[in-house]
């Protein structure tokens, strides 16, 4: 007979698939973490002088393992084994021949479990980088810890950081799309200041420090160790917008805090919560600084600045449209210059300076077209200024790139100012609509347009 525990406990299997909290597709994520939590806290009870608490603690954390693996969360599963690996370094639990075959056994019938239910088949693809998920986790974290410093100030007054993501940072043929970036802490720290992102740090590194156990203090291991948990599940996954995850947290920091009371009136804990949020601080910023990208970002509230402003050829993208140019065109211009070198400008505003090229696609505001300078006026799709403004341009100046299916009105406009300007360079491309393809080899005033 084939028993499994969907035959023997079929409230268990089937309570253990729920969406514990109405959270969406996500929430085996989400489930996955608050589980991971509870099971490092309920070795808190291994803190009681009786040796009955150990194996109490071990049938709670079996228990709710089985509840972890149907999840199949294996961010959960990767947090609770890191915190449960500090936990037992932390804590300086006796381990007796009898506890560690008992804990041998428990991750070998967790790994049986895990095979039955395919949930090690997921480990293993993460692991062999065959996991579609888990690499674009990781292009999209890479992106983000690319963004603390291309963007300090955040994009509040701007857009989302995962849209910012989707438009600088995601690789062209990747074709996914995030709601979020998909790990709290960048969600958080991309989007604000530089003051809010150092508070976050400063807050998270305070509440390690806090619970951080003195030499043998189960307790306080194993607050340490569920704060811990948490954090590393918020890497994974986005956790931290979600209040029921706080919880278990929470209350084993308050209980940390009140074991740990006297340590807040003593200057060398807060010479090493200084230390620890130096450290980190440092870190980030040094890890985001070195990782290789595509060309230099920089965003502010205006505008963003691509490339290199030493030398090359300047060029200015004004109202992008991501209609015509693409939603991913930050990736294609910085792609563009990383290649052909030069320097960018992306805003809606025109600020005064002489450019190579300035490029119009889509919309703009007309009335700045007298006050710009630039040795080539770029349009791609866009309509055509106005009679007066275009004779003003510079002769042989202006370059209009329309789709031969695009707006049969703009295009009429257009060839009624060429007709009346000889000295624009007007060109249909077959086939095209909105978009213009490959539009950045356009920019350089050196190059012609393709047929």
């Amino acid at each position: 007979m084939n028993m499994d525990i969907e035959s023997i406990f079929p409230i268990i299997a089937q309570s253990a698939r729920l969406d514990w909290f109405d959270y969406g597709v996500a929430s085996i994520n989400r489930t996955g973490a608050f589980i991971a939590c509870a099971i490092m806290a309920c070795w808190a009870l291994a803190a009681i002088p009786k040796k009955a608490f150990f194996w109490v603690a071990l049938a709670c954390s079996a228990v709710l393992m089985c509840f972890l693996i149907q999840t199949q969360s294996r961010g959960a599963f990767v947090s609770l084994a890191v915190s449960f690996c500090a936990f037992l370094f932390l804590s300086k639990l006796r381990i007796s021949k009898t506890r560690a075959a008992a804990l041998a056994l428990f991750c070998v019938a967790a790994v049986l479990y895990s095979t039955h239910v395919g949930f090690s088949k997921r480990m293993t693809s993460m692991v062999t980088l065959q996991s579609s998920a888990a690499n674009c986790r990781a292009e999209i974290y890479l992106s983000g810890l690319k963004m603390l410093t291309d963007a300090p100030n955040g994009f509040n007054d701007v857009e989302s950081p995962v849209e910012m993501y989707h438009r600088w940072y995601q690789a062209l043929d990747n074709g996914h799309r995030f709601l979020d970036m998909i790990n709290s802490h960048l969600e958080f720290m991309c989007k604000h200041n530089v003051p809010l992102k150092l508070a976050y740090v400063f807050l998270w590194t305070l509440a390690l420090c806090i619970s951080f156990p003195r030499r043998g203090d189960i307790f306080c291991a194993a607050a340490f160790s569920t704060l811990l948990c948490f954090f590393c599940t918020a890497i994974f996954t986005h956790t931290e917008n979600f209040w029921v995850l706080w919880i278990i947290p929470l209350a084993m920091l308050a209980g940390a805090a009140a074991v740990n009371r006297r340590r807040f009136a003593e200057a060398g804990f807060w010479a090493a919560e200084l230390a620890a949020f130096s450290a980190a601080v440092l870190a980030l910023c040094a890890v985001s600084a070195l990782l290789p990208r595509d060309a230099k970002l920089k965003f502010t509230g205006d505008a963003v600045y691509v490339g290199n402003a030493e030398g090359g050829k300047r060029f200015l993208i004004f109202c992008p449209n991501p209609k015509v140019l693409g939603s991913k065109y930050g990736k294609e211009l910085a792609l563009f210059l990383g290649n052909a070198g030069g320097y960018a400008t992306v805003s809606d505003k025109y600020d005064g300076r002489e450019y190579s090229t300035i490029a119009f696609s889509g919309e703009y505001d007309r009335k700045r077209i007298p006050d710009m300078l630039a040795e080539k006026f770029l349009f791609l799709n866009a309509p055509p200024p106005n009679e007066e403004d275009s004779k003003k341009l510079p002769s042989g100046k202006i370059e209009a790139v329309l789709g031969d299916i695009s707006d049969w009105r703009n295009k009429m406009r257009w060839r009624e100012t060429a007709e009346d300007n000889p000295a624009i360079d007007l060109k249909i491309l077959p086939g095209v609509a909105d978009y213009v393809p490959e539009w950045t080899r356009l920019l350089d005033s050196g190059k012609k347009s393709p047929d």
